[in-house]
């Protein structure tokens, strides 16, 4: 079985679901990002990879699609998740409070005019 058929015919509405309910914004680092499709004058392709919101698993199993297991998180924050190895959530930053005593993460230093309604 391809990893990619773990995940159910309707994920990408599912996604989208949590995307929109998140307005658009990382629910670990707070970064503001670009809804799919929406065309940004001035933006790059790598400049819009870096504002890229992603779905991500908590418990690493795609099969489940429970609304408390998933969360919206930037490009950046997703490949942290996945390269801690864990899918728990409990180690996430919310905004700037810190928890368990690390940091929140610094998010792009690179300054983009979101402005959405330019094509």
């Amino acid at each position: 079985m391809k990893y990619r058929d773990r995940y159910p015919a309707d994920w990408e509405e599912i996604a989208l679901k949590v995307k929109q309910a998140a307005k658009w914004q990382c629910q670990m680092c707070g970064l503001g990002c670009i809804p799919s499709g929406v065309a940004v004058a001035g933006i790059g392709k790598s400049a819009r990879a870096i504002y890229r919101l992603e779905v991500h698993h908590i418990n690493c199993k795609p099969e489940d699609n429970r609304k408390e297991n998933l969360i919206a998180l930037c490009s950046a924050c997703h490949l942290r998740q996945r390269r801690r190895g864990r899918g728990s959530v409990e180690f996430v930053f919310v905004r700037d409070k810190k928890i368990r005593g690390r940091s929140p993460p610094t998010p792009p230093q690179e300054s983009v005019n979101l402005d959405l309604n330019q094509t």
